[in-house]
C-alpha cells in the first residue's frame, strides 16, 4: 500500500500541463487523461518498414506492451493483450530505479540520508514485499520525467540536482555501469545480473547498439524503461521473458535502422532529420 501511495504522489505531480523543455530541447508532457499527442514516424524521417520489423521482433519476443516516445509524443505503441494500453504488470527490478528516485525525494524531505543503513528504518531480518505494478504509459511518463532532469513541465519533482546527477552516475568501482539502482550505458565495462557473484567485469557497455548515454531501468523478464537524452527518446517494454540472450542490444540495433541512426566509433548516435512538422493525434489510438 505504501508503494502505491508513493507512486500516486509522483504521478499526481506529473499530471500537470503540456509543454516544457529538457536540456534546451522541447518536450511534450501529456495530461492526466488518455489524450496523449502523437507524432508520425514519417514526419520524423524514420524508415517505416524498418519500424514494422521492430514490431515483429518484439511481438515474437513475448511482448505484451511496447511504447516509443519521441520528444514526449507517442511515435508508436503496440499491445498484445485484451486490456490494450490498460495492461499493467509487476515490473520486477525496474521498480528499484523508481525507488531510487523516491529515496531522493525522501532525503529532500529530511526523512532519511542515503548513507544511513537500512536497519535504521526496518530493523534486522526484514523481507521486502513492495511491488510496482504499472502500465506502459505510466512507465513512459516516468522515463519522460527522467529525460527532463527530474522535472515535469518545468516543475521540479526532485529538487536535489546533486542527488539526481549522482543517481545517474557510476556509484562504485565494481560495476561502472550502475548508478543508484539505474543501469548506465556507454561505460568501459559492466557486471551483468547473471554475473552478480563475480568480481570480474565484462568489457564494453551494457547495451552495445544503444546510445552511449542510455539510462536503463531493467527488470527480470524484460521489463524495461529506456531513456536516451541525446535522442529525446523513451522506449518501454512489458511482457514475458524474451528468452533471447542479448535481446536489448538486438532491439536497439533494429531501432537504429528504423530511426535511420548511425553509431559512430566513439559511441555517438546520429539521427535522421525530421521532414515536416507532425500533426497531433489522439493518444487513445493504437499505432
Amino acid at each position: 500500500m505504501k508503494t502505491r501511495i508513493a507512486i500516486l504522489l509522483v504521478f499526481g505531480a506529473l499530471a500537470c500541463r503540456a509543454w516544457g523543455s529538457a536540456a534546451g530541447q522541447d518536450l511534450y508532457f501529456p495530461p492526466a487523461s488518455d489524450d496523449w499527442a502523437g507524432v508520425t514516424p514519417q514526419s520524423l524521417g524514420w524508415d517505416v518498414p524498418a519500424l514494422d520489423a521492430v514490431f515483429k521482433f518484439v511481438e515474437s519476443s513475448h511482448d505484451k506492451s511496447f511504447l516509443i516516445l519521441k520528444d514526449g509524443k507517442i511515435v508508436a505503441e503496440r499491445y498484445w493483450t485484451p486490456a490494450g494500453s490498460a495492461h499493467a504488470q509487476y515490473i520486477m527490478s525496474s521498480g528499484k530505479s523508481i525507488t531510487a528516485f523516491l529515496v531522493g525525494i525522501a532525503q529532500e524531505q529530511g526523512k532519511l540520508k542515503v548513507d544511513q543503513p537500512v536497519s535504521d528504518f526496518l530493523g534486522g531480518g526484514w523481507t521486502s514485499t513492495s511491488r510496482f505494478v504499472m502500465n506502459a504509459r505510466d512507465m513512459g511518463r516516468f522515463g519522460l520525467m527522467i529525460l527532463a532532469g527530474g522535472k515535469w513541465n518545468g516543475q521540479p519533482i526532485m529538487k536535489d540536482e546533486a542527488y539526481f546527477r549522482a543517481m545517474l552516475s557510476t556509484s562504485q568501482d565494481l560495476n561502472l555501469s550502475y548508478g543508484y539502482l539505474w543501469w548506465l550505458n556507454g561505460k568501459d565495462s559492466h557486471l551483468t545480473v547473471r554475473a552478480a557473484r563475480s568480481t570480474t567485469a565484462i568489457k564494453g557497455p551494457v547495451t552495445p547498439h544503444a546510445p552511449k548515454d542510455l539510462l536503463e531501468a531493467n527488470g527480470r523478464g524484460g521489463q524495461h524503461i529506456y531513456a536516451a537524452p541525446s535522442l529525446n527518446l523513451v522506449v518501454v517494454r512489458l511482457g514475458d521473458s524474451p528468452g533471447v540472450f542479448g535481446w536489448d542490444s538486438q532491439l536497439w540495433e533494429k531501432l537504429n535502422l528504423a530511426m535511420r541512426t548511425t553509431s559512430e566509433a566513439d559511441g555517438t548516435v546520429r539521427t535522421g532529420r525530421p521532414k515536416t512538422t507532425a500533426p497531433k493525434s489522439r493518444g487513445s489510438d493504437i499505432r
